[in-house]
């Protein structure tokens, strides 16, 4: 008994909603929520509390060393490997062979910086600030992924589901990848 699948990879750039799509996949199967983000997020705190930096996060966050971010980010196949697990992260196909079914979401630029004006991770950032903020990111990510595991993670042909969130509701992006889960009794 169970899904088709044992995990879900949701994957995108930063803002297209995997955060909140995260929470709602989460309470309809139960699987546990993995974050890669997090995972940087909590160092870089940790960083700032023990005064080792004092960077934002974005430029913090791209002068880690390849061990670093081959490190954090090999923990989603180990994640992936324990089974029900829902896991936000940019490299995906980092998690192939592990019963995943993987989902790419999307929006345009304009769209997921202005969603993320408010939002405490951009504090007093106007949308075209944010715009230029995530642009950069999203070139530093590409940029690590394909130095550090040799591929593009962006590569439409390396999902099961792309998702252009920009033109559905939550609950219908939801519906979609539940669909592909099937409960299989």
């Amino acid at each position: 008994m169970g899904y088709n699948y044992r995990n879900i990879i949701l994957s995108g750039p930063p803002g297209p909603g995997k955060t909140i799509l995260t929470n709602k996949l989460h309470e309809i199967t139960g699987y546990e929520i993995r974050y890669i983000g997090g995972l940087f997020r909590e160092r870089h705190a940790e960083a700032v509390k023990l005064g080792k930096t004092d960077l934002p996060f974005e430029k913090w966050w791209n002068q880690l060393s390849k061990q670093d971010q081959i490190e954090v980010n090999n923990w989603a196949k180990l994640w992936a490997e324990e089974g029900e697990k829902i896991i936000d992260t940019r490299f995906a196909k980092i998690c192939e062979n592990t019963g995943s079914l993987h989902v790419f979401l999307y929006a345009p630029l304009s769209i997921r910086a202005q969603r993320a004006v408010g939002d405490e991770k951009y504090p007093n950032k106007s949308a075209k600030e944010i715009e230029v903020i995530l642009r950069e990111r999203e070139e530093a990510e590409a940029k690590w992924c394909e130095e550090l595991f040799g591929f593009d993670h962006r590569n439409f042909d390396d999902y099961h589901l792309m998702l252009n969130t920009n033109h559905l509701s939550v609950s219908r992006e939801v519906r979609t990848i539940m669909s592909l889960m099937k409960y299989a009794p």
